[in-house]
């Protein structure tokens, strides 16, 4: 079908005619109505490359450029077709907002302002600069800070906006972040609730710091790893403060352009290296050649980028972007692989790390200007995280506090064997409080009555036990007269293969209840243990033969072994006599015996009666000992008569041992 000739001469026209672009307007529906939403001034706006604003005067023809988005690189459409402009330069945006009631105040409201020196006109007057506007490199310098300021439309219910931009240090030039507009009380409850929400998540941060940083100063086990996630934490928390709504510059404005631009990119390569040392730690067998020299290229090419100057240091972006996805990456496959055999805490750790570092990536490659929530993607992964992990923190804490009530009950149990060793009256008698407090050769001099408690197993047949039977006997009968010794205020020094060693402690001012309890204290032990073995001998069990001697003096308490293992013992002569006593007592058939330097200390108040038995020469004595039998009957006057038996067999014991 051929074209009729009049539809093609009007088609030639057309196409020979250059376009000319409309112009950029924003109508607001529904404005009159009182509808209180925020719009996002996105989409297309008048551009015009290379000239200044002149109060509201506009060149006819213009470029329309989309917003947000970088001029550098990206087509836009010209009045001579499409076309693109270099990075460095100068120019102005504009819009016009049409639709709304002259008598109420709006507002704009940028999360950050563009990377460039800017210039914000309203209805032709200059309301906001940020940076330093020039035409030229040397004068102008951006500044990145959040924007936010108010205006009146005119009457007739319009507003014209006005954006003059200059960069010459920023590899993107333009206007990056999107433009909110509403009416004023609106959009500051607006910029109000992005800003606490920033202002939360870095408190929530800082809180997570804290803590690693305090498990990392405490130098326990797990320090280089608690070291590594506190690094990763600073980077997020620098991402945090300056990426999208810019608090740092807002509270700190001084802080120059080009340190502004390092911390916020130090992010990029500090928090991938913290985050593959964390797992290179975890996971020694990974510490192959590959990955160490991955992570000192990765960290020399940090520094370089830190150390470049701000017109060059911007270009870095999509090398440190394209390392820290492969960190990404290597971290999620690690995961993956069965064979690397990591702890639960560590699994669990590095899978929430990944996730927040994947949420940042995720949120740096959407377009900022669909988002109308004050919380953006990687906010939200950082609130989740940080829940999350003080959640995790929260369940290791209760955990760990179990354990150490589990370690606090092993610890006391722990304890209380450690006394059944060593008696708690020792430690009192050495001077110490705790166990943890005996040293090797500590050591005190103190006075007090010593017994020797010996005893000889006797069966019905005469013939010698079992070793089973034989620790069965003493077991039991060890047992009976344990609890006798505690009731006296006594405690056992020493367990000895037919006896034991009692010790019985001297009061500051009581001084005579030593000798006293431990007089008691043998003649009660004599009389259980005498009814214990009337009750066996019938049913033929095995039964004791007891001989106890008590002595009163000076002895030297300590510790002796060596560091890995350390008792405690009683040294004196004291302890040597007493323990010839106890000797005597058993060989004579007398239960108890005591000497007369023990018996001075009663002051004459004895509870049973004791006869004068005889002197006695012991080895390693000058001069004979003056001995006493103990009787369990009282008498009237505390003495008792000695049977001639028990004169008879002393005496021929007296002959052998001066023989």
């Amino acid at each position: 079908m051929k074209m009729p000739y009049p539809f093609f001469i009007i088609f030639l026209v057309v196409m020979l005619h250059p376009v000319t672009a409309q112009p950029s307007v924003f109508t607001i529906p529904d404005r009159k109505a009182g509808v209180h939403r925020i719009t996002v001034l996105s989409g297309k706006w008048e551009f015009y490359w290379k000239e200044l604003y002149k109060n509201m005067n506009v060149p006819a023809d213009c470029t329309i450029f989309e917003v947000p988005q970088d001029w550098s690189g990206h087509t836009a459409m010209t009045p001579a077709g499409n076309g693109s402009y270099p990075s460095n330069g100068y120019a102005y945006y504009r819009t016009v907002i049409k639709n709304l009631v002259p008598d109420i105040q709006y507002a704009f409201f940028m999360r950050c302002c563009p990377n460039t020196a800017s210039i914000f006109y309203v209805n032709g007057q200059e309301t906001v600069r940020t940076g330093s506007f020039a035409i030229d490199y040397e004068n102008s310098m951006p500044k990145k800070i959040p924007v936010f300021f108010t205006a009146f439309p005119d009457t007739n219910g319009t507003i014209e906006l006005v954006i003059q931009v200059s960069n010459y240090v920023h590899r993107k030039a333009g206007i990056l972040s999107p433009v909110y507009f509403a009416e004023e009380p609106v959009l500051f409850d607006y910029y109000n609730e992005c800003t606490a929400v920033v202002m939360i998540l870095a408190g929530m941060l800082l809180i997570l710091l804290l803590i690693h940083c305090i498990l990392f100063t405490l130098g326990n086990s797990r320090r280089k790893r608690d070291g590594y996630l506190f690094l990763f934490l600073i980077s997020i928390t620098i991402r945090l403060l300056i990426s999208q709504q810019n608090m740092l510059s807002l509270y700190f404005p001084r802080i120059p352009y080009g340190v502004l631009l390092k911390i916020e990119y130090s992010p990029m390569w500090i928090g991938p290296i913290a985050l593959m040392a964390f797992i290179f730690y975890s996971l020694p067998h990974l510490k192959n050649r590959i990955t160490i020299a991955y992570t000192l290229f990765y960290t020399l090419l940090g520094f370089i980028t830190f150390l470049m100057p701000e017109q060059c240091i911007s270009s870095m972006v999509p090398v440190l972007l394209t390392g820290a996805i492969i960190a990404v990456i290597v971290t999620i496959i690690i995961l993956v692989i069965p064979k690397n055999r990591l702890d639960d805490l560590s699994r669990k750790t590095i899978l929430i790390y990944t996730i927040l570092a994947a949420g940042i990536f995720i949120d740096y490659f959407i377009p900022e200007h669909i988002k109308t929530t004050p919380v953006s993607i990687s906010q939200g992964v950082i609130f989740a995280f940080v829940i999350t992990d003080l959640t995790y923190f929260v369940f290791c804490g209760t955990g760990f506090y179990r354990e150490r009530l589990e370690l606090i009950k092993d610890l006391q149990t722990v304890n209380k064997r450690y006394l059944d060793f060593v008696p708690d009256e020792f430690l009192k008698l050495l001077g110490k409080n705790r166990p943890s407090d005996v040293m090797l050769g500590d050591s005190a001099d103190r006075e007090l009555t010593v017994v020797f408690l010996l005893y000889t197993v006797v069966t019905t047949t005469g013939t010698a036990l079992a070793p089973e039977r034989l620790y069965e006997t003493t077991f039991q009968y060890d047992a009976w007269m344990a609890s006798e010794i505690s009731k006296h205020g006594g405690f056992i020094s020493k367990f000895l293969s037919n006896g034991m060693v009692l010790l019985f402690p001297c009061h500051t001012d009581k001084k005579n209840t030593s000798v006293t309890n431990a007089l008691s204290c043998c003649v009660e032990i004599y009389e259980k243990i005498s009814n214990i073995n009337n009750s066996r001998k019938i049913t033929g069990a095995p039964t004791i033969h007891l001989g106890m001697g008590i002595h009163y003096g000076k002895v030297i308490l300590g510790t002796i072994g060596e560091e890995s293992r350390m008792e405690d013992t009683v040294i004196s002569d004291a302890v040597n006599t007493a323990f010839r006593i106890g000797t005597v007592s058993e060989k004579l058939n007398v239960p108890v015996l005591i000497s007369r330097t023990a018996l001075t200390k009663t002051g004459g108040k004895l509870p049973y009666g004791a006869a004068f038995l005889g002197n006695i020469p012991l080895k390693g004595k000058r001069k004979p000992v003056s001995l006493f039998a103990c009787f369990p009957e009282p008498c009237n006057n505390n003495t008792a008569t000695v049977t001639k038996e028990m004169e008879k067999n002393f005496n021929k014991l007296v002959k052998e041992l001066w023989l």
